[in-house]
């Protein structure tokens, strides 16, 4: 009965407001009392204890109570490190909200007590490691009697639950002619993102495409066979040719020693002209593999600008993930800095010891350690995706809406959505419009074997200043056929490699097929694990939280110990990374299954849940 009224009185004493609390005086009379009678046995029923033990599995707890007892399953595991630190470049999370206590000067000024409270004022960590600079001053650390629920775990246990989600099927048609129906132009860039505080998503990704060399790129190369495919039609037109000749001669003959000089001038013009009339079709072959050439880059530059709108959004979602990774972060140093508060407390009281206050000292400096780290991610990040939207990276970028997960439709039959791949993605399209292209390079070199007829004509004219001669004009027309005999095997060789080539392109197409294909099998099992996991971190949070919100009752009151402490400490960072790690990967899942189904672009993103 002492020793319940000994853990009374040092729970009074600790956090009871100041008309309750028992004197420091009485609370080590009472030990010294206790240590003189030698040790009693509890015989109170509504007080029972489990052993503090690091285990695999979950640790029955039960809770100190007047009238009955609970238990609530408590993991504990002395294997995993308290504080994980993961690198991933990836976002904020939802639901979480960041509580903004954090240590200034040595100080850490946590929820405000009830009113009427007392506040103890404990000494700096500091003075207990000798040696060596800490982040941490000697100043006091105020902290408030009554222990409150911290915020984040509060909000995490009332969170909602998310709903089911999956991404919304989009049926925008693959644009095939780009140059009459582009995506963007030029006035579609003009000031974009500039004036904006916060940037969208549909921002981000639109600058990408006005700034990003690659998407540059892109468009200059489709321009290139836009030009080669004018060029095409060259051959039905004539050629025409303008030579003009001007001579001067003088002659010195010499005779009897006397010079003879003759002087002549001619000034001759010559116009030429010929026209392909007919050559068994390989104009119209060439023509027809100039405009299919084309058909294919349109198609290869729309997946190219897929890749682009892809990058855009990972560094996009990376940034936001990083600053979700801070905000975790922060609320993992509070979270230990409230736990080192509590080590302290009992040590000031007379009741704790040194060891538990170190191991949660180190516990919070790690805590410190990983924010700091997921502050310079946070930079990081914002300068890749600067880099890519023509942005200064050394300012930060804002937007309009962090990490969230919108509802959605249920995910199509995996069936169909392979199918709709294989009939519009852009790569699988650029395949099969290759395949053409070889088919019209193999007819125009077969047809190199034929002979061509030309229409020609021929006007010139001969001026002569001085000497003999007469003026003459010309004027000439006719028909020449030009038959192809031998040219060293070079258009027997060019079949060859024409036919070749045909059948390269049609495996191909079989390659880049069966690619799609397990591509969007791959990213749609990705989005459904994604999608799945949800739930289950959401769950996994409020449990984690739950069970560090009564290992820290049990350790104020007396009947947990440090380590339970902190390896549910470490249980509830552990999940709230990984929710955002969950929450990052269904954001990329969901892209990733757009591109691969070839609906990735910035209409369908403008148009769609994506923006």
């Amino acid at each position: 009965m002492k020793k319940i009224i000994l853990a009374s009185l040092i729970y009074s004493a600790i956090y009871s407001p100041a008309p309750f609390a028992a004197s420091r005086d009485e609370v080590m009379s009472l030990i010294d009392e206790l240590s003189t009678s030698g040790q009693q046995k509890n015989s109170s029923p509504s007080v029972k204890t489990a052993p503090l033990t690091s285990t695999k599995g979950p640790l029955p707890v039960k809770l100190l109570s007047t009238t009955s007892t609970a238990t609530t399953p408590v993991a504990v595991s002395s294997s995993t490190p308290l504080i994980p630190v993961k690198t991933t470049n990836v976002s904020r999370t939802v639901g979480y909200a960041p509580t903004k206590a954090m240590p200034v000067n040595g100080v850490v000024n946590m929820d405000k007590p009830a009113t009427g409270s007392k506040l103890a004022t404990l000494p700096g960590i500091d003075e207990y490691l000798k040696g060596g600079a800490s982040p941490l001053s000697s100043q006091p650390i105020t902290v408030a009697e009554t222990p409150d629920v911290i915020e984040p775990v509060t909000k995490a246990i009332t969170q909602p639950e998310p709903p089911k989600i999956a991404p919304q099927p989009i049926d925008t048609p693959v644009v095939a002619d780009i140059s009459s129906k582009k995506t963007l132009n030029d006035n579609d860039c003009l000031g974009v993102g500039q004036g904006k505080g916060n940037l969208s998503f549909y921002d981000v990704v639109v600058m990408a495409m006005c700034n990003d060399p690659k998407a540059k790129a892109t468009w200059l190369n489709l321009q290139q066979y836009q030009i080669a495919k004018d060029s095409s039609y060259a051959g039905y037109m004539p050629t025409v040719d303008l030579n003009t000749n001007f001579g001067h001669r003088e002659l010195t003959q010499t005779v009897d020693k006397k010079d003879y000089k003759t002087k002549t001038e001619s000034w001759s013009n010559t116009l030429e002209l010929s026209w392909l009339l007919f050559d068994f079709g390989q104009r119209e072959a060439s023509v027809d593999k100039a405009k299919s050439e084309l058909i294919a880059v349109e198609f290869l530059s729309l997946s190219d600008l897929q890749e682009v709108v892809l990058d855009a959004a990972q560094r996009y979602f990376a940034v936001i993930a990083s600053e979700a990774y801070l905000e975790a972060a922060r609320d993992i140093e509070v979270i230990a800095y409230k736990s080192l508060q509590v080590t302290q407390g009992k040590r000031e009281a007379g009741v704790g010891e040194l060891a538990d206050e170190l191991q949660a000292k180190n516990a919070a400096l790690s805590a410190t350690n990983y924010r700091i780290k997921a502050e310079g991610e946070v930079r990081n990040s914002m300068g890749a995706l600067a880099s890519i939207l023509g942005k200064d990276i050394t300012k930060d970028i804002s937007f309009q809406k962090g990490l969230s997960v919108p509802s959605q439709n249920a995910l199509n039959n995996i069936n169909q959505l392979i199918e709709k791949a294989l009939n519009q993605h852009p790569q699988l399209l650029a395949a099969k419009e290759q395949i053409t292209v070889s088919e019209k390079a193999l007819s125009v070199a077969k047809r190199g074997f034929l002979p061509s007829v030309y229409f020609t004509s021929r006007w010139g004219n001969d001026r002569p200043k001085y000497g003999p001669g007469y003026d003459s004009d010309e004027l000439y027309m006719g028909i020449n056929v030009k038959v192809p005999l031998f040219s060293g095997f070079s258009q027997y060789n060019a079949v060859r490699s024409a036919q070749n080539r045909l059948e390269q392109t049609q495996n191909q197409f079989v390659q880049t097929k069966q690619s799609i294909a397990l591509q969007v099998w791959q990213t749609y099992q990705r989005l459904s694990t994604a999608e799945s996991n949800l739930k289950n971190m959401h769950d996994l949070v409020a449990s984690s939280s739950r069970a560090y919100e009564i290992a820290r009752g049990r350790y104020q009151s007396g009947v947990g110990s440090i380590l339970e402490l902190l390896n549910t400490q470490n249980d509830l960072s552990e999940a709230q990374i990984n929710n955002v790690n969950t929450m990052v990967d269904w954001h990329l899942a969901r892209l990733s299954l757009a591109s691969s189904l070839g609906q990735l672009n910035v209409s369908t993103i403008k148009s769609s849940a994506l923006n």
